[in-house]
């Protein structure tokens, strides 16, 4: 990881890549990498590289890194992080989450469930808040289905692991696995369906660029 974090800075250095849009410094980013690799390296480890490219970008871009790369932790605290394929978020459980039984109340597991596809989405250069302002044309991203189930409760205090991770891409929908775990057990597992629309409602393809991203999240 130090040599990534070196060759991270190397991006900084060589491109100047704060004064590019952001379409722009993904695409000397990855661009980078490749020449860094340049095909001798295994394919997990040029797209190790490329994921934690990806996370120091938009951890800069959203100020969850505020000076360098040495603040990395800050961004994971924030938005966690994606390795080999799947995105990891902690959350923990408050008096607020539990019902009258002590237990976490069944609907905010829906809850835990939506940070861990917004901060994976968020890692991918995929905001909510810059769908709803499109400049051409308003979008929404929209689950259309959710299968879940419930194997075991949380409590109070309990520290959880939410992890998501894309199953399948085809148009305007992509379909995602999530797991809510506790140390090693598992206590929620959902199949989650979700969607690209535009202001009326109509689905949308995703733009090549965010394809691309997601297969390598």
């Amino acid at each position: 990881m130090k040599e990534i974090e070196k060759k991270l800075r190397a991006i900084l250095k060589e491109t100047g890549w704060t004064q590019m849009k952001l379409a722009d410094r993904l695409n000397v980013a990855q661009a980078t990498v490749s020449r860094w690799f340049s095909g001798s390296e295994p394919e997990g480890h040029r797209r190790d590289a490329i994921n934690q490219i990806y996370s120091e970008i938009f951890a800069h871009e959203n100020h969850y890194v505020t000076s360098g790369f040495h603040h990395i932790n800050e961004m994971v605290a924030f938005c966690g992080k994606i390795n080999k394929g799947v995105h990891r978020l902690d959350v923990r459980v408050y008096y607020a989450d539990t019902d009258f039984s002590g237990v976490v109340y069944h609907g905010r597991y829906l809850e835990f469930l939506e940070r861990g596809r917004t901060e994976f989405l968020r890692l991918c250069g995929v905001h909510h808040h810059e769908l709803a302002q499109g400049e051409a044309e308003i979008f929404a991203w929209v689950v259309r289905r959710m299968d879940i189930d419930f194997a075991a409760p949380a409590r109070i205090d309990d520290a959880l692991l939410v992890e998501t991770r894309v199953v399948s891409l085809s148009g305007a929908r992509i379909r995602m696995e999530q797991a809510i775990m506790r140390d090693d057990k598992l206590l929620v597992r959902a199949r989650v369906e979700a969607a690209l629309v535009n202001g009326e409602g109509r689905p949308r393809r995703f733009p090549d660029a965010w394809v691309d991203r997601f297969r390598i999240g």
